[in-house]
């Protein structure tokens, strides 16, 4: 018999299939839950005033782990006797349990693939989408839902609304990334039912939000996201060296064992992409409050309460109106939005314009590729003999209009409308970016004047949206016009070659 090529995927994963998948999200959340429990015991079991037992230590353990998605924490031994809430979540912590399902995502559509290959079958497609992703999920969300119970009572409990609000939310979308990119990012991963929904759509909205549009806007607010928070780290990093006394009393008025120590570096280390936003926050205008009716900013920062004593917010400035220290920090949000220009006016017209100056009259094995680029481009600035195009016996120098009309025109190049709109395209998901990621950052650590805590998600995307809007799309437009300027290389069989020297038989 002949054997099947149908690499059709199956409609529901084997029996034997589900239990890897379900065991496969117990192991990815065990081994979350496991390196938290042990950084906690081991903390518990090297302090010298240990004030409770091993159970307690367990039950702020499992909080922990929750607090790493997104739960919220409820502190019970407070001075006044109230419950206070703990609400802001430690990025770096949340690392850890991401990485390890999208780890097990990934493994589980290798394993899959192994076996087919083992088995001497073609390659039949990787596991189906929905439920390979929600048997995953399902053995996660087993070990979360037992962490959840676990951690409803003790001094520092979780509370249970919030982390099964959070947690399957957070489970999903890792699960799903992981098994996007191990079946080789396919460019149109929705299944049948959500593609009919999306194609009804009006006509209008499609057609503005185009794939390859979205794509394009989806890099450059990347790259104007980076912007923001490389400044935002630059910006922490100063502040700490110039608080750098204070930072450091904060840190030994804490505590004073090695252990205690231990535990105040690595709670400030699993803070600093927190740290990182808030100073991205800053920079953009938006600020960041320490309190209600408190704002932190480069133009002042109002009279807050007295803070914990902690290292990172002793970097937080004192209050009183801006300096001219602070105010230059506005120039951030602008590169980030000339970053957003940048990268939409480079998609716009392709890098084969750019390279075309590297292009000079003699062939590239006489003149090395960076030596001829600056060649041509002195030559262009001089007004002198540029690309030459044709035969190789003359052409119009690149200073004349023949040769900045010789550009790039393939599909690549977009018009005028099209960049610009691309370019606000990529300011919005730079600024719904710079939204989602502070709105997990804020919170609340306590009641009262501290249940307002941290930059405001709808605040601070607004405001990137206002700052790289009105600078992204002029910059793309006027990239996009000199990229265009740019001669264009003379084909090939065009060129002049070099005289090929014969070469002597071989006797």
């Amino acid at each position: 018999m002949t054997p099947s090529n149908d690499r059709t995927p199956p409609s529901s994963p084997s029996p034997p299939a589900r239990g890897r998948l379900v065991a496969g999200g117990v192991v990815a959340a065990a081994l979350g839950l496991g390196a938290v429990t042990v950084a906690v015991l081991l903390l518990w079991i090297t302090s010298p005033y240990p004030e409770s037992g091993p159970s307690a230590a367990l039950h702020v353990a499992a909080a922990l782990w929750l607090l790493a998605h997104g739960a919220e924490l409820v502190r019970a031994d407070t001075v006044s006797g109230a419950a206070a809430p703990v609400g802001i979540t430690p990025l770096l912590l949340s690392a850890l349990p991401l990485w390890l399902l999208y780890r097990a995502s990934r493994h589980a559509i290798e394993a899959h693939e192994e076996e087919l290959a083992d088995a001497g079958h073609e390659p039949g497609g990787p596991l189906p989408a929905g439920p390979t992703i929600g048997w995953l999920s399902a053995g996660y969300l087993l070990v979360g839902v037992t962490a959840v119970i676990y951690a409803s009572g003790g001094p520092l409990h979780a509370d249970a609304l919030s982390a099964l609000l959070h947690l399957p939310v957070v489970t999903f979308a890792a699960v799903a990334y992981g098994y996007w990119t191990a079946s080789g990012r396919p460019r149109d991963p929705l299944p049948g039912q959500a593609r009919q929904i999306l194609e009804r759509i009006p006509p209008g909205v499609r057609a503005v939000c185009t794939r390859r549009r979205l794509v394009t806007a989806g890099r450059a607010g990347a790259a104007g996201t980076a912007v923001l928070l490389g400044g935002g780290a630059l910006l922490v990093a100063l502040s700490l060296t110039w608080h750098g006394s204070a930072a450091q009393q904060s840190f030994h008025h804490l505590t004073m064992p090695w252990t205690g120590r231990l535990a105040v570096l690595l709670l400030a280390l699993v803070l600093v992409p927190n740290a990182v936003l808030w100073g991205a926050a800053y920079a953009i205008g938006s600020g960041f409050t320490l309190g209600a009716g408190t704002l932190v900013g480069p133009l002042g920062t109002s009279a807050h309460p007295d803070l914990p004593r902690f290292p990172l917010l002793a970097a937080v400035p004192d209050a009183g109106p801006g300096s001219p220290l602070t105010w230059p920090v506005g120039l951030l949000p602008l590169a980030a939005g000339v970053a957003v220009g940048w990268y939409t006016a480079r998609a716009a017209v392709p890098g084969a314009a750019m390279r075309a100056a590297a292009v000079c009259t003699e062939p590239p094995a006489v003149r090395p590729p960076l030596r001829g680029r600056w060649t041509a481009w002195w030559r262009r600035l001089r007004g002198g003999e540029g690309v030459v195009a044709g035969d190789g016996s003359g052409g119009a120098p690149a200073g004349t209009g023949a040769a900045r009309g010789a550009v790039v025109t393939g599909k690549g190049v977009r018009g005028r409308r099209d960049t610009a709109l691309t370019a606000v395209l990529g300011s919005v998901a730079c600024a719904v970016t710079m939204a989602v990621l502070t709105g997990v950052t804020e919170g609340a650590l306590g009641t009262g004047a501290l249940e307002d805590f941290g930059p405001s998600w709808w605040f601070t995307g607004a405001v990137a949206l206002g700052w790289t809007v009105p600078v992204a799309a002029p910059t793309a437009l006027v990239l996009r016009w000199w990229r265009r300027r740019l001669p264009r290389p003379a084909p090939a069989e065009t060129r002049p070659v070099a005289a090929a020297t014969p070469m002597s038989p071989v006797s």
